[in-house]
């Protein structure tokens, strides 16, 4: 396993993962695992805005306006946000519970090790 978990068993072996191989080409993708969705499928896929910028440990204060254009983005380009929950914690990034009450979201498929969500508009 590397340092941050994506070459693990469970990650390759995922079945979300091999759902976001099914995902249209240019699809927008976000996920607290976009290393582990790019080194798996090849697939761009963008982080989820930090609560807390990881490498100073301060509130990200543009937090607000970052999620805020990950809603637009995901509504606009009809993407979807994928969330690990089989990755090592990322300690800096909202929670899945958090991302479910703050955005206008709709699971479209649960399995073992996460959840795929599309914009509920």
């Amino acid at each position: 396993m590397d340092r941050h978990g994506v070459a693990s068993p469970r990650v390759k072996d995922s079945h979300t993962v091999d759902q976001v191989r099914c995902r249209a080409p240019g699809t927008a993708i976000y996920s607290n695992g976009f290393d582990a969705i790019y080194y798996l499928t090849s697939r761009p896929a963008s982080y989820l805005p930090e609560k807390v910028i990881h490498n100073t440990g301060r509130a990200n204060q543009n937090y607000d306006v970052e999620l805020e254009r990950m809603k637009t983005d995901l509504k606009e380009n009809h993407g979807v946000l994928v969330y690990f929950n089989t990755l090592p914690e990322r300690w800096f990034l909202p929670a899945e519970s958090e991302l479910i009450t703050q955005l206008p979201l709709r699971e479209i498929m649960r399995f073992r090790d996460g959840s795929i969500y599309e914009n509920l508009h």
